[in-house]
């Protein structure tokens, strides 16, 4: 089946929804040369890695495209399902996110970090 308009569209110009990538964007600037009279444009991009990251809820392994700065958020939630119900849709603006969280059997509410080790005690 060959991909849409849209789907071209959103192919090309919007990469962060092919990964998550936490908000980062290209950042745009200028270039200044050592004596500080020549000024260039340029752009910085974000650091994108592929990782394989482990979802408990799916029992695998998740090839993605993520951010270093994603990395260290989902560190901080304590896992990719973790950060992917705790962050909104909008928030992650990421096809492959959404398209992740619809896959989990049975799963509705977030979980809290802090409420399960509460629990565990």
């Amino acid at each position: 089946m060959p991909l849409g308009i849209e789907q071209m569209v959103r192919g090309a110009l919007n990469r962060s929804r092919r990964g998550l990538y936490g908000g980062k964007k290209l950042l745009s600037g200028n270039m200044i040369s050592e004596d500080g009279k020549n000024k260039s444009r340029r752009t910085w991009k974000p650091n994108v890695q592929r990782k394989n990251l482990f979802s408990e809820a799916l029992n695998r392994c998740v090839r993605l495209r993520i951010t270093t700065s994603c990395l260290r958020t989902i560190d901080k939630y304590g896992g990719l399902d973790n950060y992917l119900l705790q962050t909104s849709d909008e928030k992650l603006a990421s096809d492959v996110g959404s398209a992740l969280k619809k896959e989990w059997p049975g799963i509705k509410c977030p979980v809290n970090p802090v409420f399960m080790l509460l629990a565990v005690h």
